[in-house]
């Protein structure tokens, strides 16, 4: 009885975030959306459809990730088609390797990962004409997707929620964006939405379901209420991994020798993690970079 006392305004609120976002779509006139499978990006499509807002959705999900029948699912749910973007050449990898490089001035893989496959899928959408690129972005900061923050005092949440809903936030797609001339839009972390954010109670973004914790749970019983519950209740699964672009990495890692792993050693005096460390500085010094600290 309780649980679905809760459960009533928890609908409410997410309703009204499910407006919120469409109307953002709709003000700034975005036509597409990038979109992964998961809570995030389907909670956005799903938005603009209730709500009017027509959306071209493009995933970087090869048949071989385990996302791919997450896009499967939502486009058959929602009778939308998911445009599969596949990058045409291993120069166009290397292209967005090197720009999210330059823009993001760093050799962690998992973060040049997450931009590589941001800059593929918004490479994709520009050749099809979209105007403005909606994401995904800040619903794990807004809403508490991080596994991490289950593990955090209600003192320690909102203080959290406080920053974030301050605009603290960064996410590289805007950059991306920038460099690729394509417009960015992130309506789960509008000026609105963040405002919104504060109002929605704990309880609407964590809770436990059988013994389980779910951060994002207003999100992902709006989903499950509009017959989308393989989605809500899926694990959260990092970009990198779904759109597989860490394992891109690894495999074009694979080119560099041992002996020039040893020089670059040399070069930045510092044993380099892993491969794919040693193949992004190779990339980085190639582009006029200083040596990173």
């Amino acid at each position: 009885m309780m649980h679905a006392v809760m459960l009533m305004p928890c609908l409410k609120f997410a309703k009204e975030l499910a407006k919120l976002v469409a109307e953002d779509l709709r003000r700034k006139s975005c036509d597409c959306l990038l979109f992964s499978g998961g809570i995030d990006t389907t909670f956005v499509l799903l938005s603009s459809k209730l709500f009017g807002v027509e959306l071209r959705p493009f995933s970087l999900t090869p048949l071989s990730s385990p996302d791919y029948q997450y896009l499967l699912y939502v486009s058959e749910k929602l009778n939308v088609k998911v445009i599969n973007v596949v990058p045409k050449s291993e120069k166009v990898i290397e292209d967005c390797i090197d720009m999210s490089i330059l823009r993001l001035k760093t050799i962690d893989p998992v973060e040049i990962a997450s931009a590589l496959s941001v800059c593929l899928s918004l490479f994709t959408a520009k050749s099809y004409g979209c105007k403005c690129v909606a994401t995904g972005d800040g619903g794990d900061e807004l809403f508490l997707g991080y596994n991490f923050l289950q593990k955090l005092s209600n003192e320690e949440l909102k203080e959290w929620q406080r920053r974030m809903a301050e605009g603290r936030a960064r996410f590289n797609s805007k950059d991306i964006g920038e460099e690729i001339g394509i417009d960015v839009e992130w309506p789960l972390y509008s000026e609105e939405v963040r405002e919104f954010s504060l109002k929605v109670p704990l309880s609407c973004k964590i809770s436990k379901i059988e013994e389980k914790t779910y951060g994002k749970y207003l999100m992902r019983k709006f989903l499950e209420l509009n017959m989308l519950e393989r989605v809500a209740w899926r694990d959260k699964v990092p970009i990198t991994y779904g759109s597989m672009a860490l394992a891109l990495l690894k495999t074009l890692s694979r080119n560099i020798s041992t002996k020039h792993i040893k020089e670059l050693e040399n070069v930045a005096d510092v044993k380099l993690p892993s491969r794919e460390h040693a193949y992004l500085l190779s990339r980085y010094l190639k582009s006029g970079l200083k040596t990173p600290e």
